[in-house]
């Protein structure tokens, strides 16, 4: 009598299961690093927020310098960890669909053999099947089974389709972690060189100071002079230039339009006039948000969108600016400004997905601390102009440095989209 092989109940393959077994093992040993690494990176954090507190000195500076390339290489092995789990799960996921793939061409055998029992046992009709059999007994036997095997059949079919399309799964997973190891990788590089400005800083400051706590308040009362003098140039500027906003041309203001643009949100500035801003800006009012973050920490998209300009003011001498500023046209009528920021992860004209990393937050330009400074525009109104272009503005070495300008109207409040 012909049975129906039940050969899902039958070991396979026992070295690629152990194998299996062995990847997961490997792959929960890192998560639970990977935990021990975000409370050492979370130790930085509160050391660094307790230093920013503090008195603009230069040993607090060296020392914010300090702890910052601690909480980044601590960042850097949290990466390569993450890089080394997503290759381990990669692995892992290619021998499930090995697997998979054995069971289903071995369950396709079964169930064409059972096909062709069925088909045997259908082609004898009934008054056949009772004269092909010595007892009665036995012909009903026979007709017991293949219903059996039809049942049965129906079984391994839904167990079939289940493997299919848990296989169909675990190729779409291989395709996205592998897009994940991508974007992975990437940040690992950005986060190498942001390690390597932060070495270059600490020795330029060194330099600068001769390690002498005067030269450096020196340099600190300079650096002030310059931001607002460059504050009240740019505000002048942009006070004169004529622009009606077209309320239709951008989305009304609603929460969730845009995304935070950090994993921790720590807001030290809102937009506008604010208690603080007459006393920090020239103009009197701030044109963005700021969050507060240490040097190094992913800087997300707020929305999709394309980027119209990247620049670093910091490459003109007395140019004291964004720093390292990253603009996105997003396709609803806004565009976003990321600006201080200690490193890119994109380029000009790339387009980039809502939660994308974009940058890393940094301390560059004139900035009070490390943070991110986020402008939203009306993007039809924000332009990139050379600051030698402005009028009246003197021609100097920061002259050819690129920035966003737009007029006041075209400057909107970011937290009224988020």
């Amino acid at each position: 009598m012909f049975c129906l092989a039940l050969f899902f109940f039958l070991p396979f393959l026992f070295s690629e299961a152990d194998t299996i077994e062995e990847l997961r093992s490997k792959i929960d040993d890192r998560n639970r690093r990977l935990e021990e690494i975000q409370a050492e990176i979370a130790r930085y954090e509160k050391d660094l927020e307790k230093v920013g507190a503090e008195k603009s000195t230069l040993q607090n500076a060296i020392k914010e310098l300090n702890l910052t390339r601690s909480k980044l290489l601590a960042e850097i092995s949290k990466t390569q960890t993450e890089i080394n789990n997503e290759s381990l799960n990669i692995e892992r996921l290619n021998l499930e669909i090995k697997e998979k793939e054995s069971r289903i061409n071995q369950n396709n055998k079964a169930i064409a053999e059972a096909l062709r029992k069925i088909r045997e046992m259908d082609n004898i009709s009934i008054i056949e099947g009772v004269l092909s059999e010595q007892k009665l007994s036995e012909f009903w036997e026979t007709f017991e089974t293949l219903q059996r095997f039809q049942i049965g059949l129906k079984e391994d079919l839904d167990i079939l389709k289940e493997l299919r399309d848990a296989l169909s799964k675990n190729r779409k997973e291989v395709e996205s972690r592998k897009q994940t190891l991508i974007y992975k990788r990437n940040e690992l590089g950005g986060k190498k060189e942001v390690v390597e400005e932060n070495k270059k800083e600490k020795d330029t400051l060194l330099v600068v100071t001769k390690n002498k706590e005067a030269n450096y308040q020196g340099l600190l009362d300079e650096k002030i002079r310059q931001r607002e003098q460059f504050e009240r140039e740019l505000f002048e500027y942009e006070s004169q230039l004529q622009f009606v906003l077209d309320p239709s041309r951008i989305p009304p203001a609603g929460e969730g339009i845009l995304r935070w643009p950090l994993d921790h949100i720590r807001i030290t500035q809102q937009f506008g006039k604010t208690s603080d801003s007459g006393r920090l800006y020239a103009s009197g009012t701030h044109n963005g948000v700021d969050f507060g973050a240490s040097v190094g920490t992913n800087v997300y998209a707020a929305l999709s969108g394309t980027v119209t300009g990247l620049g670093n003011t910091d490459q003109y001498r007395g140019c004291l600016s964004y720093g390292r500023w990253v603009l996105i046209k997003h396709d609803n009528g806004l565009s976003s400004l990321y600006a201080h920021l200690s490193g890119f992860a994109v380029s000009g004209g790339q387009r980039v997905e809502t939660g994308q990393i974009i940058g890393y937050s940094g301390n560059t330009g004139y900035s009070t601390g490390p943070h991110l400074h986020l402008t939203l525009f009306a993007s039809q109104g924000v332009e990139l102009t050379k600051l030698g272009d402005i009028p009246g503005r003197p021609i100097t070495k920061c002259s050819s440095a690129t920035i966003p300008v737009a007029p006041k109207d075209a400057y909107l409040d970011p937290l009224v989209y988020l």
